[in-house]
């Protein structure tokens, strides 16, 4: 596959999955078709439709990344490790 000089071989192995997944991608990308997301799209309309609990979120704000102004806890196993750093 690579004309590159360096790199090795393809086993038979990996030609075989390399097809294998080349196929799945095919026939995945077979199955989307305009109508599929159409019906897709309905379905989504339809179940949001259904379930009245959910929390609207046009009213509110949301943010996905806050340049770090508000930092989480760490973790336990990371906090275990700055405890072990902090000791040497």
């Amino acid at each position: 596959m690579f004309n590159n000089k360096m790199s090795a071989e393809e086993s038979a192995q990996i030609k075989k999955i390399r097809k294998k997944l080349k196929k799945h991608f095919l026939e995945i990308n077979q199955r989307i078709t305009p109508q599929s997301l159409k019906k897709t799209s309905l379905e989504i309309y339809h179940w949001i439709a259904c379930h009245n609990d959910r929390v609207v979120l046009r009213s509110k704000s949301m943010a996905l990344f806050d340049e770090n102004r508000n930092s989480t806890k760490p973790s336990s196993k990371v906090a275990h490790v700055i405890a072990k750093l902090k000791k040497c």
